[in-house]
């Protein structure tokens, strides 16, 4: 599928640009994989585009953040509320702000790690109380100074090998939690294997981008079977009083 509309995102043929030629084991998902799909253009009111990467080397997540400063966008790192995985942020005037989530694998059902926790909601789309804790916890000084470049350097790495080591072993116990409580909880950050296993080129403006084989699958997972029908909000949980 081809998609050309009367006003390209810059910031997101870019970012996928960055990805193509950095050979990226990525997916465009989300609400940006939403808007492809349902409106044929990037949602009006999303303000951010959402990619997820596969983490393979602290290396390679300095070369994405150097190639994104070289064309003139600001960020990096998304500092706190990660434990294990780091998350990269960027902004440039002219389009949407660009999220690179990281998991660990597409090989099977994969959770973005800090993401798994977080985003635990009830049936009506409130928070629940795991969610509350997790979130309590990720104010402690949780980074990603083991994953690539930081502030966490020298002096500091030390604080920064026993954050994240630390923080792995309370994002764990609080998962654990979660499932064995989850009787009307969500976990919405899973990704199916089934839903991502194959991947296809799609077209935005003659750049091509990674989404996956069966993006309906991905869709109904993550928004319900009203996936269709657009919520004009910022907050994703809106899909979950429905699904």
């Amino acid at each position: 599928m081809t998609i050309n509309t009367l006003n390209p995102d810059r910031n997101f043929i870019d970012a996928i640009e960055i990805a193509n030629n950095l050979n990226l084991n990525y997916l465009v998902l989300f609400g940006s994989l939403l808007g492809l799909i349902r409106d044929g253009k990037l949602i009006d009111w999303d303000k951010d585009v959402d990619l997820v990467c596969v983490f393979r080397s602290k290396k390679e997540v300095d070369e994405i953040i150097c190639n994104f400063k070289r064309l003139g966008f600001k960020g990096g790192f998304q500092r706190r509320i990660k434990p294990t995985l780091p998350k990269l942020t960027f902004h440039r005037e002219g389009g949407r702000k660009i999220d690179i989530e990281f998991v660990y694998t597409f090989e099977k059902n994969c959770y973005l790690e800090w993401f798994s926790i977080f985003t635990a909601y009830d049936n009506s789309g409130k928070r629940t109380f795991i969610n509350k804790l997790f979130r309590f916890v990720s104010r402690l000084p949780f980074n990603e100074g083991l994953m690539a470049s930081s502030p966490y350097k020298g002096k500091n790495m030390l604080l920064a090998r026993f954050s994240f080591t630390f923080a792995k072993q309370i994002s764990f116990l609080l998962k654990t939690l979660l499932i064995l409580l989850n009787k009307n909880q969500k976990l919405i950050a899973e990704i199916p294997y089934d839903c991502i296993s194959e991947k296809k080129n799609f077209l935005y403006h003659g750049k091509k981008c990674l989404i996956p084989k069966n993006p309906e699958c991905f869709l109904v997972h993550h928004y319900g079977e009203n996936w269709k029908t657009p919520k004009k909000s910022q907050k994703w949980t809106e899909y979950l009083k429905e699904k």
